[in-house]
């Protein structure tokens, strides 16, 4: 049913060590959404990618994927993180690559099946790269890579794709074409997109969040210099550029509740 909620996430905090990295955020992200997140760095959002995950334990609060904590929950989830490492030398495929976005969903002792397979030449084709499919994976540009770890972040089917900064090494024209795959990714699934680009907030998002430790949210995807200056602590510019260029509208921060959900 649109509008439920698919992650749920009320009063979590995140300590490394004796270092804050998110305190009291609440954030309730429902199905259909396209929700981004933007913020400082060191602010916190890939931990709270990773604790969504369940790669990161909370110090406190709960955090519920689809009704189950992250253990179980993850499984619904495709994940591109912001740097996908591999070792230039290791003899692997795009299609290899791909396939492999499919062990989220088995048992560790299984290995691939034709249907993997089959499911990462789709992910592929939807992304444009099938055509790339037994080159090696080092022989990539940048924004082809990315296009690749997306597929493997669609290749188990997931109902909720996460990506963590997936424009962050590319130039505007592979930023543009990136954005055009989410929007027609979000057609069909839940995507939460972390982002230093507020550009991409009007023209792609239905939500809008800004962290910075603790999490400054709207209903829908209005970002207001205020918002930005709690979050970033400091006097921001609210201009946008990109594709469509535009300046956001004036709206008025104290008519809406700053909390998560």
């Amino acid at each position: 049913m649109k509008d439920e909620p698919v992650i749920e996430i009320q009063n979590l905090w995140v300590n490394y060590d004796a270092t804050v990295a998110l305190k009291g955020v609440d954030l309730t992200v429902r199905k259909g959404d396209i929700f981004g997140i933007i913020g400082p760095n060191g602010g916190g959002k890939s931990t709270l990618l990773k604790a969504i995950l369940g790669l990161v334990l909370p110090t406190r609060g709960t955090i519920y994927i689809l009704g189950e904590p992250p253990e179980r929950g993850r499984r619904h989830i495709g994940y591109v993180p912001q740097f996908a490492s591999f070792d230039r030398e290791f003899p692997i495929s795009v299609l290899d690559v791909v396939v492999m976005g499919c062990l989220s969903r088995k048992p560790r002792v299984s290995w691939y099946a034709k249907e993997d397979r089959i499911a990462a030449q789709d992910a592929l084709k939807f992304v444009g790269m099938l055509k790339l499919a037994n080159q090696h994976i080092s022989s990539l540009s940048g924004g082809q890579k990315q296009r690749v770890f997306i597929a493997r972040a669609l290749a188990s089917k997931p109902e909720i794709l996460l990506l963590d900064e997936p424009t962050a090494s590319v130039d505007q024209n592979i930023k543009e074409s990136i954005y055009d795959l989410l929007s027609r990714i979000q057609k069909s699934m839940t995507v939460v997109l972390v982002t230093h680009d507020i550009g991409v907030m009007s023209s792609l998002v239905n939500r809008v969040a800004c962290l910075n430790q603790t999490l400054f949210t709207h209903y829908d995807n209005k970002l207001t210099a205020q918002m930005l200056e709690d979050a970033y602590r400091c006097p921001v510019d609210l201009i946008a550029h990109g594709v469509p260029h535009r300046v956001f509208e004036p709206h008025d921060h104290k008519n809406h509740d700053q909390r998560g959900g």
